[in-house]
């Protein structure tokens, strides 16, 4: 008799997490009453397989064919190969329902074989059940394996029955027998797959990697790998089963994961890689600084910061902050400074962990340090939110990118888990450095305080000794030379793939420890620090709610109380006023050696082939008191903690460098601004930042978002827009605290109980809801004049020109207009007559031109045709008020919420003349 053959390959797991579903399309044949049949093979978690149940679904001339797909990520993936096939030379070796002359006869026969390839070390296969299907109940036979083990089959009904075969020896094979009596047909099978102690180690991937990364359609990618103490090496897709190293050429069509498999007895291992089919994206370096204050030479040009005391005379405090921070004011010469970027929670470990997912701390529930716990063991309403949580870096490297680390990204700089490594990084690695002994100052040694300052080395240390400056020399490296390696970590980049570069920078954090060079940068003599300064600060709290008082040191709660009284055992009277001026020198020190490391990383950037092609992104993880409302740290809701650094340097967008962001932002919108640059969706839902390229490309571009800030409980929250800011604390009577910032930067004067500012509270709490609700906030993109007139823009120039001034910039452009065609109010703009209304003719007929801004009707435009220029007949042929009127128009729109409008004079009677009239929308 003939035998025909049915194969399946069953792709199963030892000790396989989670249960995989198989899918295949069998057919047997060739014959017209064969049918594409189904095959459902269900492998569970304890790893057991069952073939289910096989039906027709179709009439085919198909012949014997095995197709389908297998999703699974083993622990040790392994083949099952099932064979089937009967000896009586009908067209079908299995039971199709609804075909006939399927059966197995008296005296007829169907074997069955199984194997596992590659056999892990002691593992089994046992058949447990098989199900059959006679056509009488007195159908019988029996079930026999390759020696002389059976299993009687007698039916007692003509229904389904399973008949258990674990005493069988499958090894061999096993066989379905016909009986004397009648006939059935096979249903289905259940076997076991079950493992043995793995001897040996696992086995070792070398090196798996694809180049280039990114390849424009119909490109090659090559890749290579390299395995040690393998059996059984596959990359799929497209490549199967490979030798234990080697390369080969891949042609994708679109974005491809290639996964290594390399297994032995042992168990298995994984590697990926990514190709990316299309253009190349920009690279990333990524700068994070910690505990650094808005203290650089675009920041103290606003007013109301701290240095405008300490340094009165602006002569002398231009060259403070050039000695200071030169680089990062060079950074923000060669890209957008954000001047009103908020963190998401004012601590280390939270803010980093919320821009590093772009989670918000509300949401994960981390919104203090909490002992320094890695973010991914964070416990939260009996959950771990950010367990699962896709990083940053970690998006970036799944999609192909090479990523590396050294120094604090996450909170930890010097701990390989702590720092994410290696689902985030592809490389990371603690590099360090050191100028010799600290030694405190006569101040320096707080006693019962984290707070510690003095001089690290001897008198002929130099900056570029320092820890810090190490690990910025060693990045710098990269980027110049390609590789570096330090100890066993090898970082590499390349023009073939897009990296993220990221490095950490510790100071100012902390104790404030710098080298002699940078200290005498900022003698204290040149300081200001006065007992009317102490006193303004103390006062301070008299209208703050009782939330607010315990955030300041007005309790005698905060270290920095423990500073001033420890000046004053060491000095004196005025010990606490020296004391400060000592702390004031030993940060800023630090600040200027954070601006060295940064300086020695453009550096390294300028001088490498990644010049024209890198996103600068600088950040620090929040902002700094130093002795306003007499508090030394992070850790409150107030601008001087919650405001930090932000500089973005993006190469695509050359017109707005060198210009200044007034518009509210967050450090959880990096995570979808990076992500929108490398062309990825978000990862997470929970990810609902906003994409910064909007205001990368035009600063001024309308950006109606508040910003939203969270710290000590998930219920203490701010709402900052670019005038207003409210906090809300998590009390009985949620108090509350209202700024205007405009005309009180420094937050002396809580308005949360005036009446003349109630509207304003009501739509801030509005906002916060809205915030902690993750909604939509009304008119995200739309101008508003009163923000723009109050804010927007950011401060006055000086105490004499606030932003609400009818021309700030004094360039005879009032703000109104400056709203109007989206130029900023405080720069005075030159070439007035291309901005301002122009008259025209086309042919016989005038038209009138100007630049218009969609703002929610806050502006409105009229032009009017006039028959005389001292009156004469008169009428209003275009209102911006009308519905359609600006789209009747002809127009050119811009992009940043502005339009050229183009309005033809079209009267009953020829016009001599058109007019405009701008005003506000009532």
């Amino acid at each position: 008799m003939a035998k025909l053959f049915l194969m399946l390959l069953v792709a199963a797991a030892l000790l396989a997490e989670g249960a995989v579903t198989v899918d295949f399309d069998a057919a047997t044949g060739p014959a017209v009453n064969v049918g594409d049949t189904t095959v459902r093979i269900d492998i569970a978690t304890d790893g057991s397989a069952s073939l289910n149940s096989i039906s027709s679904i179709g009439i085919s001339n198909a012949a014997a064919v095995v197709s389908g797909s297998v999703s699974s990520a083993p622990s040790i993936p392994y083949t099952v190969t099932l064979f089937i096939a009967n000896n009586n030379g009908r067209q079908t070796s299995i039971g199709l329902m609804g075909v006939a002359n399927n059966h197995i006869d008296p005296g007829e026969t169907m074997q069955f074989s199984f194997n596992l390839d590659p056999a892990p070390a002691g593992s089994s296969l046992s058949v447990t059940e098989v199900a059959l299907d006679p056509d009488l109940d007195t159908a019988d036979g029996s079930i026999t394996d390759s020696g002389t083990g059976s299993v009687g089959v007698r039916f007692s009904g003509t229904g389904r029955e399973a008949f258990e075969t674990s005493t069988l020896d499958v090894a061999g094979g096993i066989q379905l027998n016909g009986g004397t009596v009648s006939k059935y047909q096979f249903a289905a099978l259940s076997f076991d797959v079950t493992s043995g102690t793995p001897s040996d180690p696992l086995p070792t991937i070398g090196s798996f990697s694809a180049s280039p990364v990114y390849i424009p359609t119909g490109g090659t990618s090559t890749i290579s790998w390299e395995v040690s103490d393998a059996d059984w090496v596959s990359i799929l897709p497209e490549l199967g089963r490979v030798p234990g190293s080697g390369s080969s050429n891949v042609m994708p069509m679109v974005a491809t994961e290639y996964q290594l498999i390399a297994t032995n007895s042992g168990g298995s291992v994984t590697g990926q890689v990514g190709v990316v089919v299309g253009e190349r994206p920009m690279n990333v370096l990524f700068i994070a600084i910690d505990d650094m204050k808005t203290i650089t030479a675009y920041h103290e040009s606003q007013p109301g910061h701290l240095l405008h005391r300490i340094y009165p005379d602006p002569v002398l405090r231009s060259k403070v902050v050039a000695r200071m921070t030169p680089n990062m004011d060079r950074l923000a010469g060669e890209g957008v400074a954000f001047l009103n970027s908020q963190c998401a929670v004012p601590a280390c470990n939270p803010s980093r962990a919320s821009l590093m997912t772009g989670i918000r701390p509300h949401v994960h529930g981390m919104a203090g340090n909490e002992g320094g716990i890695y973010f991914r063991d964070w416990s939260y309403g009996g959950e771990q939110p950010m367990a699962d949580a896709i990083t940053l870096p970690e998006l970036l490297k799944n999609n192909g990118w090479y990523t590396a680390e050294t120094g604090k990204i996450f909170h930890s700089g010097s701990d390989r888990a702590d720092s994410d490594y290696p689902r985030s990084w592809s490389t990371w690695s603690n590099v360090g450095g050191g100028a010799g002994a600290k030694v405190p100052s006569f101040f320096g040694a707080v006693p019962d305080s984290r707070f510690e300052w003095g001089q690290e080395g001897g008198s002929d240390a130099v900056y570029s000794q320092l820890n810090d400056y190490a690990k910025a020399d060693f990045m710098a490296r990269v980027m110049e030379q390609g590789t570096m390696v330090n100890g066993s970590d090898v970082f590499l980049v390349s023009t073939n793939q897009p990296f993220f570069l990221a490095c950490g920078i510790f100071r100012p954090h902390t104790p404030y420890y710098a080298t002699k060079d940078l200290i005498d940068l900022f003698p204290t003599n040149e300081m200001t620090v006065t007992r009317a300064m102490y006193n303004e600060f103390a006062a301070d709290g008299d209208d703050l709610p009782g939330q607010g008082l315990n955030w300041s040191g007005l309790d005698g709660s905060d270290e920095f109380v423990k500073i001033l009284d420890h000046g004053i055992a060491l000095a004196g009277a005025d010990g606490d006023l020296a004391i400060w001026k000592d702390m004031l020198q030993h940060y800023f020190a630090s600040c200027a050696l954070a601006d060295r490391a940064v300086g020695r990383l453009l550096d390294g950037l300028e001088n490498s082939p990644f010049a024209d092609n890198t996103m600068v992104i600088l950040w620090s993880d929040h902002g700094y008191h130093l002795g306003e409302k007499l508090k030394q740290s992070k850790f409150s809701l107030w601008d001087d903690a919650a405001n930090q650094l932000l500089l973005i340097k993006d190469p695509r967008n050359p017109q707005s460098h060198g210009l200044r962001c007034f518009r509210a932002v967050n450090l959880v919108d990096l995570y979808p601004t990076v992500a929108a640059m490398a062309g990825l969706p978000l990862p997470d839902a929970r990810i609902t930042g906003h994409d910064l390229t909007p205001l990368l490309e035009n600063p001024r571009s309308t950006w109606n978002i508040p910003t939203h800030t969270t710290y000590g409980s998930v219920a203490h929250n701010m709402v900052r827009m670019e005038r207003f800011k409210l906090i809300r604390y998590n009390d009985d009577n949620h108090q509350t605290e209202l700024y205007d910032l405009d005309n009180d930067p420094e937050e002396f004067i809580n308005l949360a109980d005036s009446n003349a500012f109630g509207s304003v509270k009501a739509e801030m709490i509005a906002l916060l809801n809205i915030a902690l609700a993750e909604g939509t906030y009304p008119n995200e993109r739309e101008g508003d004049l009163t923000n723009f007139r109050f804010g927007s823009s950011g401060h006055g120039q000086d105490a004499g020109t606030m932003a609400n001034a009818a021309d700030p910039d004094r360039d005879g452009l009032a703000n109104i207009h400056e709203f109007s065609l989206g130029t900023d109010p405080l720069t005075p703009d030159t070439g007035l007559a291309g901005l301002l209304p122009a008259l025209g003719t086309s042919g016989n007929a005038l038209y009138y031109e100007f630049r218009y801004r969609d703002s929610r009707n806050s502006i409105f435009y009229q032009v009017e045709a006039r028959t005389n220029l001292l009156g004469g007949t008169s009428a209003v042929i275009w209102d911006s008020r009308t519905p359609g009127a600006v789209d009747a128009a002809t127009h050119i729109d811009h992009g940043d919420g502005t339009r050229t409008l183009r309005v033809p004079a079209d009267t009953t009677e020829p016009a001599r003349f058109l007019r405009q009239a701008l005003g506000e929308a009532p």
